[in-house]
């Protein structure tokens, strides 16, 4: 079986640290970075199943960054990870594209391996 790569984009370093670790450890291929031009630039190498993305990045934020990259990688899995769990929060993430919406606490940490394949299954079975 193939490993799942996941490119996570996460402004906060000590958060950004912690859930690369805890996904390598689930037996992930992670890309950590912090904003969305450092996303351009690894999205020129490598082609992650899922991203992973927080709302409130620096520059650009986490829903215009799914928002553009729904119609470009259609295939990517795009999962929002945030502390905005607003009704409001969850509908816009869906409406740019997310295909999972979770709310961020430490839980969530250890149920992202589940969510992210989850995504993916999702969207192998779309391309048939």
């Amino acid at each position: 079986m193939t490993m799942i790569e996941i490119a996570l984009v996460e402004d906060n370093a000590d958060l950004r640290e912690e859930l690369a670790f805890q996904l390598q450890r689930q037996g992930l291929k992670v890309h950590a970075v912090g904003d969305g031009a450092a996303l351009d630039a690894l999205l020129k190498v490598r082609q992650p199943d899922v991203v992973v993305l927080d709302i409130g990045l620096p520059g650009e934020d986490g829903l215009q960054i799914a928002a553009r990259l729904r119609p470009e990688h259609p295939a990517m899995g795009i999962v929002m990870l945030t502390a905005r769990g607003d009704i409001n929060d969850r509908v816009a993430g869906f409406g740019h594209g997310a295909d999972i919406y979770l709310v961020r606490s430490e839980e969530h940490t250890s149920e992202l391996q589940s969510q992210s394949t989850i995504s993916y299954a999702v969207f192998c079975l779309k391309k048939k």
